[in-house]
């Protein structure tokens, strides 16, 4: 079958975005929280849900969880819009905004998702290219390209995915004042740098912050993210969400372990202090270079990508090959462990001089 006869050219065209499907012993290649929630909290969940029923559709407009996310976050209940993971607000928010052929400012390398969806809204994408030695960005490159009067969004990334560095509050706020178009800051690492940009709302309308439960608060399995802006933005992008985007799981898991701040600073000062303890051991290495991260997850510059994904791949370690990204040949991406697994990983780094 002939499926380009059915779908729009420049779509049929893409590569989309894959995950390859591995089963390893030890899972570091989706910069998850490696910590389960604990099964007392479980149970609780799991009682919740059970008492709810099935046959009805979940709150509109997740109501109680809007509020409870806006107090976490410290901003007003009209400022937050909750959806079915981070990725789908991204959508939303492009959905509501950009036309075919206006202008979207990237970074590379950045989370490629960005490109795949502004590829099929057939926006045009311009990219400013990360410093190659530590991905810090060009600054005056980028106030000049997003000064365009085209330039409909600018979408960062901070921490950025894959390469760990973030972006300064400063560095942000110069973006926001040279273009005219929307500033998407996708936070989806916010808690491991503790960066708090809200404080910016009062003073850009064109700001638009992205944050999600699926990193450091350990609910990726939920799919639960939110966006902040001012509530006349939320307003328009919710427009084009899908209706009943949060199920009804969702909304309770979410909202339950949100009445557990303690686990949840525990989880995030005890990752913070493993990326602490590593990195002077990971930067001393002699057969790679493992970059500095404010995220929870380090990116590793090898001599050979291939062969340093399936030397860990054989340790029962499985990583992220993200050698295909613009700028990121023969790099592996792992995201921080349990104590234990981290102290594989390290053994495994310094293996890689046999294999390499």
């Amino acid at each position: 079958m002939d499926a380009g006869k059915y779908i729009r050219p420049n779509v049929h065209k893409m590569k989309g975005y894959h995950l390859g499907k591995f089963t390893c012993d030890i899972k570091l290649d989706q910069n998850e929280n490696p910590f389960d929630l604990p099964d007392e909290l479980k149970d609780t969940i799991l009682a919740k849900i059970k008492a709810v029923q099935w046959g009805r559709y979940p709150d509109y407009s997740s109501a109680k969880l809007t509020d409870k996310i806006a107090y976490f976050a410290g901003v007003e209940v009209d400022e937050v819009l909750v959806g079915h993971g981070s990725n789908s607000l991204i959508l939303s928010t492009l959905l509501a905004s950009v036309s075919s052929g206006d202008v979207v400012v990237l970074t590379e390398p950045s989370f490629s998702l960005y490109e795949v969806f502004n590829q099929i809204l057939s926006a045009t994408i311009k990219t400013v290219q990360l410093d190659p030695n530590d991905f810090s960005l060009p600054l005056d490159t980028m106030c000049k390209m997003v000064a365009s009067e085209n330039v409909k969004m600018t979408i960062l990334c901070s921490p950025n995915n894959p390469t760990g560095n973030a972006f300064s509050i400063e560095e942000i706020e110069k973006i926001l004042v040279a273009t005219s178009g929307l500033v998407l800051i996708d936070e989806a690492y916010q808690e491991f740098y503790q960066q708090n940009l809200t404080t910016l709302l009062p003073k850009y309308e064109n700001l638009v912050i992205l944050r999600t439960f699926s990193k450091a608060l350990s609910m990726a399995g939920f799919r639960v993210g939110y966006l902040i802006a001012r509530k006349e933005l939320i307003a328009g992008i919710k427009k084009a969400c899908v209706p009943y985007n949060t199920n009804i799981s969702a909304q309770i898991a979410v909202d339950e372990i949100l009445n557990h701040q303690e686990l949840i600073s525990d989880r995030i000062e005890t990752i913070i202090n493993e990326r602490e303890r590593l990195w002077p051991i990971l930067k001393n290495l002699n057969s790679v270079k493992v970059y500095p991260s404010k995220a929870n997850f380090f990116l590793v510059r090898t001599s050979d990508g291939k062969k340093a994904f399936q030397h860990f791949l054989d340790a029962g370690i499985l990583v992220r090959d993200v050698s295909g990204y613009p700028g990121l040949k023969n790099c592996i991406r792992f995201n921080i462990g349990t104590p234990e697994e981290n102290e594989r990983v390290i053994d495994s780094l310094e293996n890689l001089d046999k294999i390499l």
